[in-house]
């Protein structure tokens, strides 16, 4: 919503120069307020032609002696020019009052009084304007320039012809209306100067309602909204009489609340106008409603100097909104949802000064994001924090004192903070100077967090921190600590840009919490960043990907976004690159781009639904997957957006908001200092026949592996027997096998046609897994006995690898895209995070975010691969049930295979690990089962280390664990059998070792390479 300074003032780069070159000057005294000079008197009288969309007005204007001044006349229509009633020439553009083309007519100062008038027409079927004005049959609405008006206040007195059937509303104390012959002729009496008039009227019905001294509250509503109006009154006397209490008596004889055919919301002096479309949202009477009114007292009666900066929109924003939610228990939230918004638009490139401010237009209008962030939401931080150092009282002392001081005048920053000093009895000029005058906000972190001991206390020791860029703000910073035995609350006062903060504690402290309830403009840490739809708008970087085949269907959104300045491509060119460097907007969330970032995000079927993300290709942007019944449904839903952006999830039917969620995220900057370690009550440890009793109704069970954990393998198949047990009607699904090897495990344990060193070579197992098959043997080999259905999960290595080490997801061939899931979300709460530590351990060097999201890609080819393969097989077989094979990392509950399992098909499902020397949250499994320690037999080893080439499988290297040297091997020698096994590949040799035995021997027949001589063809005994 917007004051009426804004309204009077359309040309807001003048009064951005202005405001530029105003510096902050420190307050030494309060202001003495000096007699403003006589102002001229301005007489309107306009008629209307409702059809035809035009007005006719002649303005007359009387200047006191000594006075002049430039007219305004954009989008008027001069038809004559009278001063003293002498007519002047209009086609005569050399006279002195054409001098000035940017105000139209000026004015000299001349020794006497003197009278202009001037007659003029508007059409407004000229107008382009987004808002624009509005004369017809169903209303008129004129808060643009729709009478010359002079770059100076006026007394204004306005006569206006209207029809009948309607009654009209402008600034005014006294409103008189009489019948015509034609139909009404409405009065406005209005004693205060201002620079502009506004005038609404249609076909209302009034009611009227006394309140305060003598003063009356008026409703002007359509026929067709008469239910709004008991609403309206009863919150709006509530408003008043709160005000009141506050600051001090309302200022006019009059207040009005009045609906308007387009989609504004505006406060001027004695009214406050709502868009029918407004008016009738639910919320508006709990929020701009009271916003509005308040501008009564501030923007309208103390209006902001133009040359101070406005602070009335942040005055307003505080006292009528922060305040209010703060007594509704909502004040956090609301704060926060204020800095989420402010950090989504404002940029270091695109910033400005609170000083800067001078005003925004209406919301609806594109581009007015940045500066209504500014001087709204930083402009009422300010307020928060200064309500905060002064305490509510003095603060509330110090707006009536400028209240009482200011009424019906203009005003700037000093003149308000002259009031809070002389109630505080303290100088704040290093307050307001640094707030109004830095465009930059404060950014705090943390450093060289630890506990110390003091004989036998602990005490916190940590470092604040300003990473502003700039010069050091003076700040008070609200700390929380958690203990082991409660929480404290704390101010810390910084100035510096260190300050090393010491705690006393009276129990071990657990976390610390920087500014938990949102009492500080600063800059937000990631982790405190919801995904919303003001993310995606206020990015600089936004991308639009259209899904072809519905492309018909968002065509309105897509011309929006364009509008917008949003890049379109379609998603068969969108590279990982250029994903990974945006904000994205997905308009399909049944394209394949949009599937394999989110899957299937399950909107429903019927409306249209917005939700948004974080990127998970990078986190510091959003990406919006957006769904839609039909055409109308977009065309409905994309005019309530602007609504609606502090959401991180919308779903419209017929353009009603059914569903609105914000995305959870961390209420202040929070930093782990230590984490109680869990524990489970021995008393209650199960048997581990209780276990499977109480898994005999999950239709999966993950028992998770440490690959080379003994136990767990023995663990894996204990349970798979007891499955087996409680019903045959068993498969066993394993991380181990590619799934085109499938047809080999079912030659090997279903139809035991091939034996297992042939099954060993068809599975390629040494190849593709390469661990112990030792591991895994006794389950495969039970599962041969009983004929269980072994199923091989997992996707080819070599598209994973490819997707990891060379080229992404966009690298791939058509082949290969065929043979993955379409399906895949990376965006899972905590999974970017785990895969990201895994990434840092197994990388080795420091994580680039084109390698870091490769290796997330190709994590969840994995677990989106290995949950299709265990839905589409339960799915195939509904009688089945299935143990899962896999390691720890892929069965975690929250982000692994289990909801990529359940995302696919309803399915109960438990997850089973042994307990490690680790931490095991309980999100991670259902069971945790203690197993003795284990270990394999020792293996038969020959003590080399091989390698493929072209001449055959070469000894790289002789390892001490083996006997091969001390036999004779040497590096270099290529081996040609293994007792008369012929060897052409690693494999090859992995295969036959397997099935010996330590103690037993192996003859080598080796070739040992000579550079001059023949290479002679050697036989060797190697000890195993």
């Amino acid at each position: 919503m917007i004051s009426s300074l804004q309204r009077f003032f359309p040309d807001l780069k003048f009064l951005f120069a202005l405001a530029v070159m105003t510096q902050w000057i420190p307050l030494i005294s309060p202001p003495v307020v000096i007699a403003a000079a006589i102002p001229p008197v301005h007489t309107l009288s306009v008629t209307f032609d409702p059809a035809g969309a035009t007005l006719s007005g002649i303005s007359k204007v009387e200047f006191p002696a000594n006075a002049g001044g430039s007219f305004h006349l954009d989008g008027l229509a001069v038809t004559g020019l009278w001063i003293n009633d002498k007519s002047i020439d209009l086609d005569n553009q050399a006279l002195e009052y054409f001098a000035d083309p940017l105000h139209g007519i000026t004015i000299p100062v001349t020794p006497g009084p003197k009278t202009v008038t001037i007659s003029y027409t508007l059409d407004l079927t000229k107008q382009t304007s987004p808002l624009g004005d509005l004369i017809s049959e169903e209303g008129i609405s004129l808060t643009g320039i729709w009478h010359p008006s002079l770059h100076q206040d006026t007394i204004f007195n306005l006569t206006a012809e209207i029809p009948a059937n309607f009654e009209a509303v402008s600034e005014a104390e006294e409103i008189e209306t009489i019948q015509t012959d034609s139909g009404k002729k409405a009065t406005f009496h209005f004693p205060h100067p201002l620079p502009r008039l506004n005038f609404i009227a249609g076909p209302y019905q009034v009611e009227k309602t006394s309140f305060g001294d003598n003063q009356n509250f008026y409703t002007y509503f359509f026929a067709e909204d008469q239910d709004l109006v008991a609403g309206y009154r009863d919150k709006t006397l509530a408003y008043l009489e709160r005000y009141r209490t506050m600051i001090g008596p309302f200022p006019y004889k009059r207040f009005t609340v009045i609906e308007n055919r387009l989609p504004t919301g505006y406060a001027m002096p004695t009214f406050t106008v709502l868009g029918q479309s407004v008016a009738r949202l639910p919320f508006i009477t709990d929020t701009s409603l009271g916003h509005e009114t308040l501008h009564q007292w501030f923007g309208n009666s103390i209006s902001p100097s133009p040359e101070k900066g406005n602070w009335s929109e942040g005055l307003a924003t505080f006292l009528a909104d922060m305040l209010y939610r703060e007594e509704q228990g909502e004040g956090v939230e609301f704060r926060k949802n204020q800095l989420v918004r402010y950090q989504s638009f404002v940029h270091n490139d695109n910033t400005m000064s609170l000083q800067q401010f001078a005003g925004a237009q209406s919301h609806l209008l594109s581009g007015q994001e940045v500066p209504r962030a500014i001087g709204y939401t930083k402009s009422a931080m300010l307020f928060q924090m200064l309500d905060d150092l002064l305490g509510r009282e003095k603060f509330l002392a110090g707006l009536r004192i400028f209240y009482t001081r200011m009424k019906h005048q203009q005003a700037g920053w000093e003149e308000l903070a002259a009031g809070f000093e002389e109630t505080s009895g303290s100088k704040l000029s290093a307050f307001f100077t640094q707030w109004l005058s830095r465009a930059d906000v404060p950014v705090l972190t943390v450093r060289a967090l630890n506990v110390m001991d003091d004989q036998g206390h602990p005490v916190l020791k940590f470092t604040l921190r300003q990473d502003n860029g700039g010069d050091n703000y003076d700040l008070e910073v609200p700390i929380r600590v958690i203990t082991d035995g409660g929480e404290i609350r704390k101010v810390i006062s910084i100035s510096e840009k260190e300050k090393v903060v010491e705690i006393p504690l009276a129990a071990k402290p657990r976390e610390l919490v920087i500014d938990d309830e949102y009492r500080l403009m600063r800059r937000l840490a990631p982790s405190e960043m919801p995904p919303v739809w003001a993310g995606f708008i206020g990015s600089a970087n936004r991308l639009v990907i259209v899904e072809p085949a519905r492309a018909h269907i968002f065509e309105p959104l897509q011309k929006m976004l364009e509008e917008m300045g949003c890049r379109i491509i379609s998603e068969t060119d969108a590279t990982d690159k250029e994903l990974a460097g945006s904000s994205l907007i997905f308009l399909g969330a049944g394209s394949n781009t949009a599937r394999r970032i989110f899957a299937d995000p399950g909107h429903p079927d019927i409306g249209a639904t917005f939700e948004v993300r974080k990127n998970p290709l990078n986190t510091g942007e959003t990406a919006v997957i957006v769904s839609a019944e039909d055409t109308a449904e977009v065309i409905k839903a994309s005019r309530k957006l602007q609504h609606y952006s502090k959401y991180s999830f919308l779903h419209f039917e017929n353009g009603r908001a059914m569903e609105k969620k914000i995305t959870p995220s961390e209420l202040g900057q929070r930093f782990m200092i230590d984490q109680p370690p869990g524990g489970i009550e021995i008393s209650a440890n199960l048997s581990f026949d209780a276990i499977m009793d109480r898994i005999s109704d999950k239709r999966v069970v993950y028992i998770g592996e440490t690959h080379t954990r003994v136990e767990d393998h023995l663990l894996q198949l204990r349970i798979i027997q007891a499955m087996h047990r409680q019903n045959p009607g068993l498969a066993i699904g394993m991380e181990m096998f590619n799934r085109p090897v499938q047809n080999v495990l079912d030659s090997y344990v279903l139809d035991h046609s091939i034996d297992e060193e042939e099954f060993l070579r068809r599975s390629h197992y040494f190849s593709k897994w390469s661990f112990d098959y030792r591991f895994y043997q006794p389950i495969i080999n039970f599962a041969r006995h009983n004929r269980i259905p072994v199923i091989a999960l997992n996707l080819e290595k070599d598209i994973v690898s490819k997707v990891y080490k060379e080229t992404g997801i966009t690298g791939l061939d058509e082949e290969s895209l065929q043979v993955i899931p379409a399906d895949r979300d990376l965006s899972m709460p905590g999974y970017r995070e785990r895969i990201s530590s895994v990434f840092g351990m197994h990388s080795g060097h420091q994580q680039k975010p084109e390698q870091l999201n490769n290796f997330l890609q190709a994590q969840s080819l994995w677990d989106e691969t290995m949950a299709e393969s265990i839905a589409t097989y339960l799915t195939d077989n509904p009688d089945r049930r299935m143990a899962v094979v896999a390691g720890r990392g892929h069965v975690d509950k929250q982000n692994a295979i289990p909801p990529r399992v359940e995302r696919r098909i309803p399915v109960s499902q438990a997850v089973v690990i042994n307990v490690e020397q680790q931490e095991v949250r309980a999100t991670t499994a259902d069971f945790l089962v203690f197993s003795s320690p284990a270990a394999l037999p020792k293996a038969a080893i020959m003590g080399v280390l091989l390698k493929e080439t072209e001449n055959g499988v070469m000894v790289e290297k002789i390892s001490p664990h083996g006997k091969a040297g001390s036999s004779g091997v040497k590096e270099k020698d290529l081996i040609l059998k293994l007792d008369d096994r012929e060897i052409a590949t690693v494999e090859d040799i992995k295969v036959y070792m397997f099935f010996k035995k330590s103690g037993e021997s192996v003859r080598a027949k080796i070739k040992r390479i000579k550079k001059f001589w023949p290479d002679p063809v050697l036989e060797i005994d190697i000890p195993l």
